[in-house]
């Protein structure tokens, strides 16, 4: 069983992800870079380019290699959630959790990251915390619907948030493998 991270920019995917996986002895999947690696160019450059109808199909395409690891710890890109296949395929392979912030930590922790201004795209017509509101309205009950366990990741650091992740899915792994053992 895969564990899926979901959440808008600057909720912490990738920094937990990669400590999560790290933790538990799985691989790490991180969607955005291996579209950035197949295709040699960042996300901003795929949306300015071939649009984002193309990165949504690039998208869908990491995720589907990435559910067929099995056993992997997921850094899904913050839309990969919007089609309903995709939450099908995620929901059959694995667990979700949705880290979140409020909008003024996350536009905060992206207007911090010197990474985030040149490789990731305007997802909106709106700038700043503006789009970050706009896109958290769009997508939030979304995210919730997807999610099996949710942590406000505002006021905690990328530890704190990997050791509440680590703890609770030992708990839905472990159940899983006992119910298999006993059917």
């Amino acid at each position: 069983m895969n564990l899926y991270l979901i959440g808008p920019r600057g909720s912490g995917k990738s920094t937990v992800a990669a400590i999560v996986a790290e933790r538990l002895g799985r691989p790490l999947i991180a969607t955005d870079d291996w579209i950035q690696t197949e295709t040699g160019k960042t996300i901003a450059e795929i949306f300015a380019g071939d649009g984002e109808g193309r990165f949504r199909e690039l998208e869908t395409a990491a995720l589907d290699k990435a559910a067929q690891c099995r056993s992997a710890v997921v850094d899904l890109g913050g839309g990969a959630i919007l089609p309903e296949a995709n939450r099908q395929r995620i929901r059959q392979t694995g667990k979700t959790v949705w880290l979140f912030a409020p909008a003024e930590v996350l536009w905060r922790r992206i207007s911090s990251d010197p990474r985030s201004a040149g490789t990731r795209p305007p997802l909106t017509a709106e700038e700043g915390l503006e789009e970050v509101g706009l896109v958290l309205e769009q997508r939030d009950s979304i995210y919730a619907a997807c999610a099996d366990y949710e942590i406000d990741t505002g006021a905690l650091s990328a530890d704190e948030v990997a050791h509440r992740v680590v703890a609770w899915f030992g708990t839905v792994d472990m159940c899983k493998s006992h119910c298999r053992e006993t059917v």
